[in-house]
């Protein structure tokens, strides 16, 4: 399983891929495996969901610094 993780829904296919691989009768990858696969997703999932959060954050302190600079002049 090679993928590439620059999504939250990047990250949600690829649990759903390990649920179905570790859910099925004949698992192909060992379940210590899946887990620590499992545990990356999730915490690259975090990393995304906070790096998106500071982008957002940035974004609207500089509205709010546009903003507030347009009332001064």
């Amino acid at each position: 399983m090679s993928r590439r993780f620059s999504t939250q829904e990047h990250c949600r296919l690829a649990l759903q891929w390990l649920w179905k691989e570790i859910e099925s009768d004949s698992p192909t990858m060992p379940i210590q495996k899946a887990k620590t696969l499992v545990y990356i997703a999730l915490s690259i999932s975090q990393i995304l969901k906070e790096s998106d959060l500071e982008v957002r954050i940035a974004q609207l302190e500089a509205v709010h610094a546009s903003r507030n600079q347009r009332r001064v002049a």
